[in-house]
């Protein structure tokens, strides 16, 4: 669990944590990791809210965390950086232009998920973490409390 800042302006995120203390944990391709809620918006999915308009807590945001890397581990693994920013490694490298967080929040998903040779792989990536995160107490508890689900992750790279 690594809970250092890290200031990403619009160098490519593989540069900065190469250089970073991730660069001894093994993997080699490095991409930001959004905790979001989504919800249905007709035939599609609407991306709700990310970062700190879900009001994720830290102990919110570990477990999810956890919970991801207990489920996809080895390939993919999650690192905490603060409740609203997450870095996935990986090891094999995919051919696909993704959209960056920004570009998408309040827009329907159908747009904006990855393209090129290897999306398929990231389509079912993000589709197998809205069922993984749905069922969790953690989300249950946050709907009580009248706050939004976090029920999948955006992945992205410059």
């Amino acid at each position: 669990m690594v809970g250092l800042p890290l200031f990403f302006s619009d160098r490519p995120v593989a540069r900065l944590l190469k250089s970073s203390v991730f660069s001894e944990a093994g993997y080699v391709y490095w991409m930001y990791a959004s905790p979001i809620s989504l919800c249905p918006d007709g035939d599609g999915l609407r991306l709700l809210a990310s970062g700190q308009d879900l009001s994720l807590t830290t102990e919110e945001s570990l477990f999810l965390v956890e919970l991801f890397n207990r489920h996809f581990s080895p390939d993919y693994r999650l690192w905490f950086l603060d409740s609203t920013r997450w870095i996935l490694s990986f090891n094999q490298y995919s051919k696909i232009k993704t959209q960056p967080l920004v570009k998408v929040n309040g827009r329907r998903l159908d747009h904006h998920l990855p393209v090129g040779d290897d999306s398929l792989k990231w389509h079912c990536l993000i589709n197998e973490c809205q069922m993984l995160f749905s069922q969790p107490e953690v989300n249950q508890q946050r709907q009580e409390a009248n706050l939004l689900p976090v029920n999948s992750l955006w992945v992205w790279w410059r």
